[in-house]
């Protein structure tokens, strides 16, 4: 399954998406553009609601990343057409528990992005309160 989170690095914001896919298929992943194509596309097809509104115009292998710290693995870059849409996720044990599109990724955009989750959490149990955070690379 498809996961998506936002960074702050190099670029103001990029989004990335990690599809889980084996060893073997990631090597051919690297080394296949068109098999790297048909991966994207099947989870783009799969889930299209965690990959950008303009992937269904169009989008094109970018390059290379950087290599993730955690699994090791180098990164593709994909350009899709169309205005950038960052999305505030909540989730835990593996479930989806909130995702809200922002029109930007700076603090005041996503602070009201994940001020829905909050105030919706809040509707269903007043006394909510999350057990851990993890922000990502975001400032605290």
């Amino acid at each position: 399954m498809a996961q998506i989170k936002n960074r702050k690095k190099v670029a103001m914001c990029d989004m990335i998406i990690t599809i889980e896919i084996s060893k073997e298929e990631y090597n051919k992943f690297e080394d296949n553009l068109d098999y790297a194509k048909k991966i994207v596309s099947g989870s783009y097809k799969a889930h299209p609601e965690l990959f950008p509104i303009s992937m269904a115009d169009h989008y094109k292998s970018n390059g290379h990343a950087r290599v993730s710290k955690k699994t090791g693995m180098r990164l593709r870059k994909i350009r899709t057409g169309g205005q950038k849409i960052y999305l505030a996720t909540t989730v835990a044990k593996g479930c989806f528990l909130g995702v809200e599109p922002s029109q930007t990724c700076d603090e005041q955009g996503l602070t009201k992005a994940y001020g829905v989750f909050k105030k919706e959490a809040g509707a269903l149990n007043p006394g909510y309160e999350p057990n851990s955070v993890n922000l990502d690379g975001w400032h605290a």
